[in-house]
């Protein structure tokens, strides 16, 4: 099972995406979510999430800001922003660490991102487990 955070100060957004993805029978999630980038860093403080999906534009800290913060102290979460922009500049920034999915883009892309995301987990385990028993049997 998967521990997933939707972070999105609006509501609708917030409660549609976390019943989107508490309603898919295909993957095995536990979602969370928080109103605010700061809610999100207490819970973050108490519990590991696999997955943080959050909007870019939020009142007091963005999700940018919340992303930096993310890059230093949760290493092996993986980052989806869901967003209503689509200014390059967003992209740019995150493109090598995180994914971006337009909210305009629907339940299916979302989706997508969120199993992509789900595979690369898994491949990093896969690839952490074979170095982990190379190197144990080159101690023996």
């Amino acid at each position: 099972m998967y521990s997933v955070l939707v972070v999105d100060d609006e509501k609708i957004i917030r409660d549609g995406v976390s019943e989107l993805l508490k309603l898919e029978e295909t993957l095995e999630l536990d979602v969370v979510s928080a109103a605010s980038v700061s809610d999100a860093l207490l819970l973050l403080e108490s519990r590991m999430f696999d997955i943080i999906i959050t909007d870019i534009r939020m009142p007091q800290l963005s999700g940018l800001d919340f992303f930096d913060v993310i890059l230093k102290r949760w290493l092996r979460s993986r980052v989806i922003f869901l967003t209503g922009l689509s200014e390059f500049e967003y992209v740019y920034k995150v493109q090598n660490h995180a994914k971006y999915v337009l909210k305009s883009d629907g339940d299916e892309k979302i989706l997508a991102a969120i199993k992509e995301t789900i595979a690369e987990i898994e491949n990093d385990l896969y690839i952490d487990q074979t170095t982990h028993s190379n190197k144990a049997l080159a101690r023996v």
